[in-house]
């Protein structure tokens, strides 16, 4: 009897689990998953969502704050738009090289009583290509002005930030003069209209590399409040900003016949070196 016992227990420990119970075991293990997914697949995508919101505003904050901290003591500037290096730059016949307002700029560097104390500078938005991801951004890069010159070094074009810093975000970056006309107000007449010694930054963050507006992650604006420009002004100076018609380039359109882009800004800066003591 205990003999028919032990052969019997032996038979059901080894015999495993039987066809349909497998079945009904993956069965409810796969519903058990369903449900699951339910709840994780809507909180996967929403940190993600999350985690380009957060990178895509902490991308336009740092742009902002390092335009804004490489203008703001500057006591002459001048923007260009829609323009190319090569063309309006380096080349003696264009325009931005041929411009009074800048080579005014220049000459007061170049003044004995300044070439110590003062540099003429520029800061630009390009559109650079990404080798890596095979693709044109809109960057915020230096550029080396040559000396006596207003040409810039076109082997010393420094990226403020590493392409990395972009990654999967592409920047809109735009810059505009402020004047006393406020936008939601009846235009002034164009003889009242004056300048005002600041500047508005905007950067829109995109998630694709066309921009369109589906895939805007982010509208960001600042303002660049040119204090010693202002000052001068108060103080009948001679420090000013210069918007004037003649360092217009060209419109968005024109570039875009001429280069198929929108082309890029440059701006140049007049402000204390870096290095500079007052203290003999």
């Amino acid at each position: 009897m205990i003999t028919k016992i032990k052969r019997t227990l032996f038979r059901k420990n080894n015999g495993g689990f039987t066809l349909v119970e497998v079945i009904v075991s993956t069965a409810l293990i796969g519903i058990l998953l369903v449900g699951m997914m339910a709840f994780i697949g809507p909180a996967m995508k929403m940190m993600q969502t999350e985690e380009v919101d957060s990178r895509a505003k902490t991308v336009a904050e740092t742009i902002d704050s390092y335009i804004n901290g490489s203008l703001r003591n500057s006591i002459y500037v001048a923007m260009f738009e829609h323009s190319d290096m090569a063309r309006d730059i380096n080349d003696m016949t264009g325009s931005i090289y041929n411009n009074t307002a800048l080579n005014n700029m220049k000459d007061f560097c170049l003044d004995t009583n300044n070439i110590a104390v003062y540099e003429l500078k520029c800061l630009a938005i390009r559109r650079l290509y990404d080798s890596k991801r095979q693709e044109f951004k809109y960057v915020v890069t230096n550029e080396t002005v040559l000396n006596n010159d207003v040409r810039l070094d076109s082997n010393k074009t420094y990226e403020v930030f590493d392409m990395c810093f972009y990654e999967g975000l592409y920047p809109e970056i735009t810059l505009k003069w402020l004047t006393n006309q406020v936008d939601d107000e009846a235009p002034l007449d164009p003889a009242d209209v004056k300048n005002v010694p600041a500047l508005e930054t905007s950067v829109n963050i995109y998630t694709d590399p066309d921009r369109d507006g589906s895939s805007l992650a982010l509208v960001g604006k600042g303002y660049i409040n040119f204090i010693n420009i202002r000052s001068g002004i108060l103080n009948s100076g001679d420090y000013k900003i210069y918007p004037e018609t003649d360092t217009t380039v060209r419109t968005a359109e024109e570039a875009k016949t001429r280069f198929n882009y929108e082309g890029d800004t440059f701006i140049y800066y007049v402000t204390r070196k870096a290095t500079y003591n007052a203290t003999p």
